[in-house]
């Protein structure tokens, strides 16, 4: 990865030419400049498309408020500009906020080293883990429990004598969770936690919910101020689903699934007789079954720097049954072009999904 900035940071045309790009004040002629160039030269194509990809890692770092706080302590001239923040279904601000990614990177390189290594060092002992775009890694933890980082995930770890602390900032990851009576092992989602002693689970955690699925052992979910409880009640696995308040705790057994929704503040809980499709991503593959196809240009999305964007709203819910490989999002969208009445267009800086 050190490898890819420092091209990135070499690579300065190709740079500047991605940020006026994502500017959105690029003029029609130089547009078609930069496209002629892409097609007659591949070293500069393969430039403007690590380029991309960087600047989508370096968009997610700016939702990191330790590295905003961070990044005020370095000057960027008379035309420094803050970081765009807020975002939107079309990707209208999406642009912008990566163009000031580029400036961050070329300003501060440091942070940027800073911020991907495999482990960065915060108060009072707490390490930091994070993942890029596209990327998967394990991290092998002191009492023996691994967690493998999916990608564009950040972990915060705090171990101490009496517990152990994970704190899910965004992202997802597998928890292979070593056994210790003494010490329970608690990820923290927010409000809510989840908390082992010694399992297996995967957790998912978007910006409007969080999904559980339990591959061994028992998992409680409860509010991050409530004490564990061995009396809590059990999601019922005989029902196709249970949808019910989160008010008080639950036990969840191996082969179930909960979805937190923030907003309803309810569990949604099934049992799913195939729970390792929701770790497959460590194999590289993702599957979906029976899918609305907004839903699935979610979930590749998190795997590709050139964002994917549906342009007609009629073809939103079609229902999508495939598997695929997260490291050919091409070789995915040309399945779904397949056997869909959609088309595919690839653009320069996007890919766009319209009807057939």
């Amino acid at each position: 990865m050190i490898g890819k900035v420092k091209r990135f940071i070499a690579n300065q045309r190709a740079v500047t030419d991605v940020v006026r790009q994502f500017s959105g004040e690029m003029t029609e002629r130089e547009e078609e400049r930069i496209i002629n160039r892409s097609q007659n030269s591949e070293r500069y194509s393969a430039d403007l498309a690590s380029s991309r990809e960087i600047l989508a890692d370096l968009s997610a770092l700016s939702e990191d408020s330790d590295l905003l706080a961070l990044v005020e302590k370095y000057p960027q001239g008379n035309n420094r500009q803050p970081l765009l923040r807020e975002s939107n279904n079309n990707g209208s601000n999406y642009w912008p906020r990566l163009a000031v990614a580029a400036s961050l990177v070329l300003a501060v390189t440091a942070v940027w080293f800073t911020a991907f290594h495999e482990s960065v060092p915060e108060k009072n002992g707490i390490l930091r883990y994070v993942t890029r775009t596209g990327e998967n890694k394990s991290v092998n933890l002191s009492d023996g429990s691994v967690i493998t980082l999916n990608t564009a995930t950040q972990i915060l770890v705090d171990f101490n004598d009496q517990a152990r602390r994970i704190i899910m900032e965004r992202g997802e990851a597998y928890y292979e969770v070593a056994a210790d009576a003494e010490r329970p092992f608690t990820v923290e989602l927010g409000e809510r936690s989840v908390s082992v002693l010694g399992t297996a689970f995967n957790l998912k955690k978007e910006p409007e919910q969080f999904t559980l699925a339990v591959m061994e052992g028992m998992v409680s979910v409860h509010r991050k101020s409530e004490m564990v409880s061995e009396a809590a009640p059990a999601f019922d696995a005989t029902e196709n689903q249970m949808v019910i308040s989160a008010e008080h705790q639950r036990r969840v057994a191996a082969g179930m699934v909960v979805e937190f929704d923030n907003q309803s503040r309810q569990y949604k809980a099934y049992y799913e007789s195939d729970v390792d499709q929701f770790q497959s991503w460590r194999s590289g593959l993702v599957s979906f079954k029976s899918q609305p196809l907004y839903k699935v240009v979610d979930e590749l999305n998190r795997y590709t720097g050139k964002k994917i964007f549906i342009d007609d709203p009629v073809i939103r819910d079609l229902m999508v049954r495939a598997t695929v490989r997260v490291n050919r999002v091409d070789v995915a969208l040309v399945g779904l072009e397949n056997s869909l009445p959609i088309k595919v267009v690839s653009g320069f800086d996007k890919i766009i999904i319209t009807k057939k």
